[in-house]
């Protein structure tokens, strides 16, 4: 599984820095609140000793404070009424992005991308939760004298992804620490969009919307410095086919 680090007690720190110790779990404050309609979110820190094997190095977890921006918790153990939202609901979702899981649409399942008031979603499938956490961990390795177990953040080694007349490469650095080059090409004129999203499947930003020419390839590139250190998704959607490759980007 994931390790967290923590000494056994309370910490003063109330900064989100998943790359520092210790890995807190807390409720927003004015310092750092969350952003409007957001209940809760994960931060990942990623390290590496030789700059191409990426592992968790650490993991911050913030919640909504009860009773702002129109919140109110359910701390259970009981069903969750309307007026509130679950914590347990919450929190178990918040621990799958911690596992490096990503959102899915699938209404009533943990890792499905929003809850509504009233819901507890509070059991991990077994076939789609459990198994999806198994197969992270399954991409781990470890190296010799105690190294923190590798957890795979989903980098693709494939150079070159062909989809449906749409094609695009994989990042280059990847890591990158200043811009990560990648082209795209398709076979026809036609529509393209291209998108940036973080872990949380959140848009944070978009490269390109129109019409690419067809038969030409097509170099975009993503400023490391614009967004904090982390993995990112890169998704190229054309008219026939959807392409979405991974980054780890850091400042």
């Amino acid at each position: 599984g994931l390790n967290m680090r923590n000494d056994g007690g309370f910490t003063t720190e109330n900064t989100v820095d998943p790359n520092s110790d210790p890995d807190i779990i807390m409720f927003d404050n004015d310092g750092n609140p969350l952003p409007s309609g957001v209940l809760g979110r994960a931060f990942s820190g990623f390290s590496s000793t030789n700059g191409q094997d990426w592992y968790v190095d650490g993991v911050d977890i913030q919640f909504r404070r009860d009773g702002t921006n129109n919140i109110t918790w359910n701390f259970g153990p009981g069903s969750t009424q309307f007026c509130c939202f679950d914590f347990e609901s919450v929190a178990l979702h918040e621990i799958g992005h911690a596992h490096q899981l990503g959102h899915i649409i699938e209404s009533g399942a943990v890792m499905h991308y929003n809850i509504s008031n009233g819901s507890d979603v509070r059991t991990l499938d077994g076939t789609a939760d459990i198994s999806g956490g198994d197969d992270v961990i399954a991409f781990s390795s470890s190296k010799p004298g105690g190294m923190a177990p590798l957890i795979g953040v989903g980098i693709e080694d494939e150079p070159l992804i062909r989809r449906h007349g749409l094609q695009v490469t994989a990042a280059f650095p990847n890591p990158a620490y200043d811009h990560a080059v990648f082209t795209v090409e398709v076979d026809r004129p036609q529509g393209v969009q291209v998108d940036v999203y973080d872990v949380l499947g959140r848009r944070v930003l978009q490269l390109y919307n129109g019409v690419m020419p067809g038969g030409v390839s097509s170099k975009l590139g993503i400023n490391a410095r614009d967004l904090p250190s982390g993995l990112y998704y890169y998704s190229v959607t054309g008219e026939e086919a959807s392409i979405t490759r991974a980054v780890v980007l850091r400042r």
